[in-house]
């Protein structure tokens, strides 16, 4: 079974995820916020991470959360998929595009609300 771990403080966002994951028959787990994040995704390291990007205590704390997991060796090769809301609140245009290994070292970026079959589709591509 493929285990996703998901990090977002949004509860509403993180249950609708869940549910839209679990009946695809995805494991997946969550945690709401950034403090405890790495050791949350050590514990039964997973097959995916998804990350929010703005958190209320760092408005760019998905993004560091991403940088920090390339530090650590059991995590650095799992592939991340960026969810962020960021465009809305603060029109700055990132995309896809914006994806390197240093600044911002994930796999994917989706903007939300997410498309439950882009995620679906973008997970099974992740995970080839």
């Amino acid at each position: 079974m493929i285990k996703i771990k998901l990090v977002d403080d949004d509860p509403e966002i993180t249950e609708n995820v869940m549910a839209i994951l679990k009946s695809k028959g995805f494991y997946v787990e969550a945690c709401n916020e950034l403090r405890g994040a790495i050791d949350f995704i050590k514990e039964g390291v997973p097959d995916l991470i998804i990350l929010d990007v703005m958190f209320p205590d760092n408005p760019a704390g998905g993004l560091d959360l991403a940088r920090e997991l390339r530090t650590h060796e059991d995590l650095a090769k799992i592939p991340v998929i960026l969810f962020t809301n960021i465009n809305q609140e603060l029109p700055m245009g990132f995309s896809q595009n914006d994806i390197d290994d240093e600044w911002m070292p994930v796999q994917a970026f989706m903007e939300k609300p997410v498309n439950p079959g882009e995620l679906i589709d973008k997970i099974k591509v992740l995970l080839k």
